[in-house]
């Protein structure tokens, strides 16, 4: 797909410096979350570590600025994996990435290309799955619908290279 390539291409030539590696989960995002019960709202466990490994901690944060929908965020059929995110109460984006960047301590000044990034990989990933679904050794009906929505997103993320 051209528009995968073309964002490779932009990921590798603006690779940025790293900050010092940390434990990475791989696939955070709120999904993967559970809370205890009651006020105020506490988490209680991170879920779904079999990607976890040890690489910049940014990753992650683009991951969940991927996986996280603020208000007015146009919607991408089949793909909106947060919508509670929407609903008021929620922090937006750039409200999480103020909390994670004072909790931390950490800069995150070339976010866009961690964004850039995480979209990148969802798509590769998604396209993955998709082949092996039309190869037949998944019956999953909601990865057949992968097909047009991966070139969709292509198109998506290949704009976000404009901004980042």
């Amino acid at each position: 797909m051209p528009a995968v390539e073309s964002v490779g291409r932009w990921l590798a030539d603006r690779l940025p410096d790293s900050p010092p590696a940390t434990i990475v989960h791989g696939d955070y995002r709120l999904g993967n979350t559970l809370y205890a019960p009651g006020n105020p709202a506490r988490l209680s466990a991170i879920l779904d570590w079999e990607m976890a490994t040890i690489g910049d901690p940014l990753a992650d944060l683009g991951y969940l600025m991927v996986m996280w929908t603020d208000p007015g965020d146009p919607e991408i059929a089949g793909m909106d994996l947060s919508p509670v995110t929407r609903q008021p109460g929620f922090p937006t984006r750039d409200e999480l990435v103020a909390r994670y960047a004072e909790r931390s301590g950490r800069s995150v000044g070339d976010l866009g290309w961690y964004r850039v990034l995480a979209s990148w990989k969802l798509i590769v990933f998604m396209e993955g799955n998709y082949k092996r679904a039309k190869a037949g050794t998944t019956d999953d009906p909601f990865i057949l619908q992968f097909g047009e929505l991966i070139e969709e997103l292509g198109e998506r993320v290949e704009a976000m290279t404009h901004d980042a």
